[in-house]
């Protein structure tokens, strides 16, 4: 538990989508990160090159070494963001301080759906993270507490335009 807020991981020091496991030493030194707090707008990214095939790939999910929930700014949310603190003061062990992170898709975003006449891919390319909140409490001193926290994904088309043989950017995104 951490009581700096949820420190989350975007990218490494070029900008790039990482995962964890490949990290070269000193990579990550003085990785980008933030911390979620209570009530912060925050937005990530990353991205990753792609040539036209591996754009496909990706996009089928059907590339092995290259898949979107084995990317550090995704994989975090799914293996380390399962419960919210309803309050600031959450015991760890009581249950009922705790509330369940709601995800659009459990496990993994669905593959996409590859457009071979436009070069397009359709799909998810991030998630954008929902806290809903309420009052309790006294009329003059109100504390808000979370209710529930959503993951919904963000659907986006990519469209390959770089030559043949080339590569070209495309960026993930995690909005909160």
């Amino acid at each position: 538990m951490n009581q700096n807020g949820f420190i989350i991981k975007q990218h490494d020091l070029a900008g790039k989508c990482f995962k964890a496991e490949t990290l070269a030493d000193g990579v990550l030194s003085n990785d980008p990160h933030q911390s979620i707090n209570f009530e912060e707008l925050t937005y990530l990214t990353c991205s990753i090159d792609l040539t036209l095939e591996d754009l496909k790939t990706y996009c089928e999910g059907t590339n092995a070494d290259n898949k979107f929930e084995e990317y550090e700014i995704f994989k975090q949310f799914y293996t380390r963001f399962n419960y919210v603190s309803l309050f600031g003061d959450a015991n760890i062990q009581y249950e009922k301080d705790w509330s369940k992170v709601i995800f659009e898709t459990p496990n993994k975003p669905p593959a996409g759906t590859w457009n071979e006449a436009t070069s397009t891919c359709t799909g998810v390319v991030g998630f954008n993270i929902r806290f809903i909140t309420s009052k309790v409490g006294f009329f003059k001193s109100l504390q808000k507490y979370i209710v529930a926290a959503e993951v919904a994904d963000i659907k986006e088309d990519w469209q390959f335009t770089a030559g043949a043989g080339e590569t070209q950017q495309f960026m993930h995104i995690v909005s909160m």
